[in-house]
């Protein structure tokens, strides 16, 4: 068991590292559109807040808004749980790939759609292609993002739901244990007493004990 428990934690922090550090390249990718642009030609097609909202997310700590917070609520969870079996330990660790899963997948589907939706006319030169770079291509993945993110959350919140849940039912098991083992001991008191022959080899098994 204490294997188990050493390898799941270890999967879950390496799960962690790759979380993180995924996660931070692709936001930093999709929501500074103007990564890639030559800043030559940003000055050109940005507005004042795209300006603002594109550097805090290529060169602040924007890049960190999605990464950090994932990490931190998984450690959370983990800390609650920590002490459990080694099940929650492997299941957070399975729900931080799933959701690295589903971001990468959630770019390869938002990708083609923003080719679809925003994509320039077939007849605009390349150097024009700038034109067509902005904020409108962050909606799909915003979107996608917030529903895998939902998901993810509720995913943590049921295991800390059901770990408590456990906790609960283990000390009503031993509390209603003692409570039983309390009334046996008392029945088997009441039984030697009334006997006197169990009484007085009770009493010379004391005797013995402290002797």
């Amino acid at each position: 068991m204490k294997t188990q428990k050493a390898i799941s934690t270890l999967f879950l922090f390496v799960k962690w590292i790759s979380v993180f550090y995924i996660l931070t390249i692709l936001t930093k990718w999709t929501f500074a559109p103007w990564d890639t642009v030559d800043p030559i030609y940003r000055t050109v097609t940005m507005s004042g807040w795209e300006t603002t909202l594109n550097n805090f997310f290529e060169l602040g700590w924007g890049k960190f808004l999605f990464s950090v917070p994932v990490v931190m609520i998984s450690m959370k969870t983990w800390w609650h749980t920590q002490k459990s079996s080694w099940h929650s330990t492997a299941q957070l660790a399975l729900s931080n790939g799933i959701l690295l899963l589903a971001i990468i997948a959630s770019s390869a589907i938002s990708n083609p759609l923003n080719q679809l939706f925003f994509s320039p006319p077939e007849e605009t030169a390349r150097e024009y292609y700038v034109n067509y770079v902005g904020y409108h291509r962050t909606i799909i993945p915003a979107i996608l993002w917030g529903l895998i993110s939902i998901w993810w959350f509720r995913f943590q919140h049921r295991i800390a739901h059901n770990q408590q849940k456990a906790k609960r039912e283990d000390y009503s098991y031993a509390k209603q244990k003692r409570h039983s083992e309390r009334i046996h001991r008392l029945s088997d008191q009441k039984t030697i007493t009334k006997n006197p022959e169990l009484s007085a080899n009770y009493q010379a098994r004391t005797q013995t004990t402290h002797q």
